[in-house]
């Protein structure tokens, strides 16, 4: 049996190594099913939520078990493609999450700014005395922050969001208009800083 495995010779043998490839595959995909088996305490939750499992519910999930174990068997090497291709999207779903969500876009640059001119325009003169005659007043943390984020080879550009455009990489609307300024390489946003809202 073992040396026909090996060493298939004909169409029976590689009919019994293709099915046994199948059934190995299947064994993979069941251990994993175990791992996330719902654990004590979901079915707590479950339960206490009114959702208790019935006799259709079980038999229900042995069909499609059912049905899956005999495609996984007969149809492995789709599955197979099916799995390469679920992980590269998986991938790409990860890179794109991990993602800076920034406000700022290239659509809503007005133009290049130099940082002196940027704090000599918004030094706050508070005549009450209650904000620091600083860029930006109480910000000046941030921004100064925000300088010292600077990506080599950057620029600085102003940005300013009209309310209702849609920002970000998850694409919200603006509920107000927004302004700010932003360290710019290559075309794309390294940093942002936004000075106004409202």
């Amino acid at each position: 049996m073992i040396d026909k495995i090996l060493h298939p010779s004909d169409w029976y043998d590689w009919l019994l190594v293709y099915v046994l490839i199948g059934l190995l595959g299947l064994v993979v995909l069941g251990i994993n099913a175990l791992r996330t088996k719902p654990s004590s305490f979901e079915k707590t939750i479950m339960s206490s939520l009114g959702r208790k499992r019935t006799l259709k519910d079980v038999i229900q999930d042995w069909f499609v078990y059912a049905v899956a174990a005999v495609c996984v068997v007969i149809g492995w090497p789709g599955f197979l493609v099916w799995l390469a291709l679920e992980k590269k999207r998986e991938a790409k779903n990860n890179d794109w999450y991990a993602l800076p969500d920034f406000t700022a876009a290239p659509e809503f640059f007005i133009k290049e700014v130099k940082v002196s001119e940027v704090e000599l325009e918004n030094v706050i003169y508070d005549p009450l005395g209650q904000t620091p005659k600083t860029p930006f007043g109480h910000l000046n943390k941030a921004w100064e922050i925000f300088k010292s984020k600077k990506p080599m080879g950057s620029e600085l550009q102003l940005f300013q969001i009209p309310k209702g455009s849609k920002i970000g990489k998850f694409k919200t609307e603006a509920e107000s208009e927004i302004k700010g300024y932003a360290w710019v390489l290559n075309e794309k946003v390294a940093e942002e800083f936004i000075s106004e809202e409202g």
